[in-house]
Protein backbone atom coordinates (compact mmCIF):
# COMPACT_ATOMS: atom_id res chain seq x y z
CA UNK A 1 0.00 0.00 0.00
CA UNK A 2 2.66 2.50 1.13
CA UNK A 3 4.44 1.92 -2.53
CA UNK A 4 1.68 2.79 -4.30
CA UNK A 5 0.63 5.66 -2.60
CA UNK A 6 4.52 6.68 -2.75
CA UNK A 7 4.15 6.09 -6.70
CA UNK A 8 0.96 7.74 -6.81
CA UNK A 9 2.54 11.13 -5.58
CA UNK A 10 5.87 10.41 -7.86
CA UNK A 11 3.61 10.18 -10.55
CA UNK A 12 1.48 13.42 -9.99
CA UNK A 13 4.99 15.78 -9.37
CA UNK A 14 5.60 14.36 -12.44
CA UNK A 15 2.62 15.39 -14.36
CA UNK A 16 2.68 18.95 -12.30
CA UNK A 17 6.24 19.58 -13.54
CA UNK A 18 5.68 19.01 -17.36
CA UNK A 19 2.17 21.64 -17.53
CA UNK A 20 3.41 24.26 -18.83
CA UNK A 21 0.82 27.56 -18.07
CA UNK A 22 2.68 31.27 -18.66
CA UNK A 23 4.54 32.67 -15.35
CA UNK A 24 2.80 35.79 -15.54
CA UNK A 25 -0.84 33.94 -16.12
CA UNK A 26 -0.44 32.27 -12.75
CA UNK A 27 0.58 35.24 -11.02
CA UNK A 28 -1.66 37.79 -11.70
CA UNK A 29 -2.97 39.28 -14.94
CA UNK A 30 -0.64 41.79 -16.43
CA UNK A 31 -1.33 44.19 -19.14
CA UNK A 32 0.60 42.90 -22.46
CA UNK A 33 0.16 46.00 -25.18
CA UNK A 34 1.57 43.99 -27.58
CA UNK A 35 -2.40 42.35 -27.73
CA UNK A 36 -5.59 43.77 -28.60
CA UNK A 37 -8.30 43.37 -26.23
CA UNK A 38 -12.05 43.40 -26.75
CA UNK A 39 -14.17 45.41 -25.23
CA UNK A 40 -16.13 48.52 -25.50
CA UNK A 41 -13.74 51.21 -25.62
CA UNK A 42 -11.79 52.27 -29.15
CA UNK A 43 -8.12 50.36 -28.71
CA UNK A 44 -6.15 53.51 -29.44
CA UNK A 45 -8.41 56.25 -28.15
CA UNK A 46 -7.17 58.15 -25.04
CA UNK A 47 -9.84 58.20 -21.87
CA UNK A 48 -10.27 60.43 -18.82
CA UNK A 49 -10.85 59.06 -15.40
CA UNK A 50 -12.62 61.54 -13.23
CA UNK A 51 -11.66 60.39 -9.23
CA UNK A 52 -14.66 60.77 -7.99
CA UNK A 53 -16.82 58.75 -10.76
CA UNK A 54 -15.49 55.33 -11.90
CA UNK A 55 -16.78 55.71 -15.34
CA UNK A 56 -13.75 57.01 -18.36
CA UNK A 57 -14.58 59.25 -20.94
CA UNK A 58 -13.43 60.10 -24.31
CA UNK A 59 -10.75 62.70 -22.76
CA UNK A 60 -8.99 63.48 -26.22
CA UNK A 61 -10.04 64.61 -30.57
CA UNK A 62 -6.89 62.94 -30.92
CA UNK A 63 -5.58 59.02 -30.78
CA UNK A 64 -2.69 57.49 -29.18
CA UNK A 65 -0.48 58.08 -32.80
CA UNK A 66 -1.08 61.53 -33.14
CA UNK A 67 -0.59 62.84 -29.34
CA UNK A 68 1.95 65.66 -29.09
CA UNK A 69 3.05 64.66 -25.94
CA UNK A 70 6.22 62.27 -25.60
CA UNK A 71 6.15 61.32 -22.01
CA UNK A 72 2.19 60.32 -22.52
CA UNK A 73 2.79 58.49 -25.74
CA UNK A 74 5.73 56.39 -24.06
CA UNK A 75 3.57 55.66 -21.01
CA UNK A 76 0.39 54.92 -22.84
CA UNK A 77 2.75 52.07 -24.97
CA UNK A 78 4.41 50.60 -22.21
CA UNK A 79 1.67 50.29 -19.59
CA UNK A 80 -1.90 51.79 -21.42
CA UNK A 81 -1.97 54.90 -18.56
CA UNK A 82 -0.71 58.02 -17.92
CA UNK A 83 -1.09 60.39 -15.42
CA UNK A 84 -0.84 64.04 -16.48
CA UNK A 85 -2.60 67.49 -17.93
CA UNK A 86 -2.58 67.73 -21.84
CA UNK A 87 -1.60 71.03 -23.13
CA UNK A 88 -2.89 72.30 -26.81
CA UNK A 89 -2.76 70.71 -29.35
CA UNK A 90 -2.38 67.54 -27.13
CA UNK A 91 1.24 68.60 -26.10
CA UNK A 92 2.52 68.07 -22.39
CA UNK A 93 1.27 70.07 -20.00
CA UNK A 94 1.28 71.18 -16.18
CA UNK A 95 2.14 68.31 -14.24
CA UNK A 96 0.62 69.19 -11.18
CA UNK A 97 -2.66 67.61 -9.58
CA UNK A 98 -2.07 65.43 -12.68
CA UNK A 99 -5.74 63.83 -14.19
CA UNK A 100 -5.39 59.72 -14.83
CA UNK A 101 -5.54 59.17 -18.43
CA UNK A 102 -5.65 55.55 -20.31
CA UNK A 103 -5.81 54.21 -24.13
CA UNK A 104 -9.40 51.80 -25.09
CA UNK A 105 -6.92 49.15 -25.09
CA UNK A 106 -5.84 48.98 -21.50
CA UNK A 107 -9.28 50.01 -20.41
CA UNK A 108 -10.23 46.89 -22.47
CA UNK A 109 -8.20 44.88 -20.66
CA UNK A 110 -8.75 46.14 -17.47
CA UNK A 111 -12.47 45.46 -17.53
CA UNK A 112 -13.65 49.33 -16.30
CA UNK A 113 -17.08 50.69 -17.11
CA UNK A 114 -17.99 52.88 -20.13
CA UNK A 115 -20.34 55.75 -20.46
Amino acid sequence: MKKIVLFSIAITMILLSTITVPMAATIRNIYDPSIVYSGSFRTNAIYLHNRRNPVWYPGLKEELDFINCQAAQDSFRRTGRWSGHFGLKSSCGDTSEPTEWAIGNWLNFSGAKGN
